[in-house]
């Protein structure tokens, strides 16, 4: 399956027996969604599991134009490589704060990521049209150059201080910007406004949140926990350049199975109830 984590819709999707190989239809789900998001959207990146390591698959992703990020196995010469040249890369580290909990037990938590970015690592010799194969022994076998990121700190090593360290093969790498007059000044200013904004928009929801807990109603949390609740069970549907969003027990029933209804849906509910629902003409 193909999902977007900023929308959190299913891009698309493709179902098989379990013998069968998930990198089988990596290349065919990624065209369907491509296919699917037409002219509306681009997918311009795509992170994948190292179950879908193939050289091939990548070289077609490069050839797309669509950046790529897949860990590399610990048994892999490019992963070695990599780790042995950390110190020559593009060092980056970065922090995030999030919040857990709410109201008065809401806390914060800084996570942070301490990565290195590598080019032209040339110990990936099944990254290409090819992929893997005897063509990788020949003598005058030159491997195609990959970029790698070693992942020396995240919040999961942090938790996890015996776990291998994560190192992921991809395309694109974008170096630390320059420290220029002009760039430190609009980074200043931007610094500033962020915090100015962050601060007033969290001394809002707290306010927010205190007037909760003293019986007003602000209206604010109830609109999300309803704006969540109604589409928290949708379906997006395309076809060709037009797309259509369900009910997710509708499609269900479309494709001919007997499904749960949820609360307040009568319980016996036919396809052409739902046809008639949207107006489709029935013949």
């Amino acid at each position: 399956m193909v999902w977007d984590p900023n929308s959190r819709l299913p891009l698309a999707m493709r179902f098989a027996t379990i013998e069968v190989h998930d990198i089988n239809f990596a290349k065919v789900v990624i065209q369907q969604a491509i296919t699917n998001l037409g002219n509306h959207a681009k997918i311009a990146s795509i992170a994948m599991d190292r179950g879908f390591m193939d050289g091939t698959l990548l070289w077609w992703l490069n050839s797309e134009d669509i950046i790529f990020y897949i860990p590399a196995k610990s048994s892999m010469d490019v992963y070695e490589d990599a780790l042995s040249l950390v110190n020559t890369g593009y060092r980056e580290t970065r922090k995030r704060k999030r919040y857990v909990g709410y109201g008065k037990n809401k806390t914060v938590v800084i996570d942070s990521w301490d990565v290195v970015g590598i080019e032209d690592l040339t110990t990936a010799g099944f990254y290409g049209p090819l992929g893997s194969g005897s063509h990788e022994n020949l003598k005058d076998f030159v491997a195609n150059p990959i970029n790698a990121v070693v992942v020396l700190q995240d919040p999961y090593k942090e938790n996890n201080p015996n776990s291998k360290t994560m190192v992921i093969l991809t395309w694109f790498i974008q170096r630390p910007s320059q420290n220029t007059k002009a760039a430190f000044r609009a980074h200043a200013y931007l610094t500033i406004l962020t915090m100015a904004l962050t601060t007033a928009y969290q001394g809002w929801m707290d306010e927010q949140d205190k007037l909760e807990q003293n019986g007003q109603d602000t209206g604010i949390r109830k609109f999300r926990e309803k704006v969540k609740e109604e589409n928290g069970n949708k379906l997006i549907i395309f076809d060709q350049d037009r797309y259509a969003i369900f009910d997710a027990y509708e499609v269900f029933i479309l494709c001919g199975r007997n499904v749960l209804m949820p609360t307040g849906v009568p319980e016996r509910i036919t396809k052409e109830d739902i046809l008639q629902k949207y107006s489709v003409q029935l013949e």
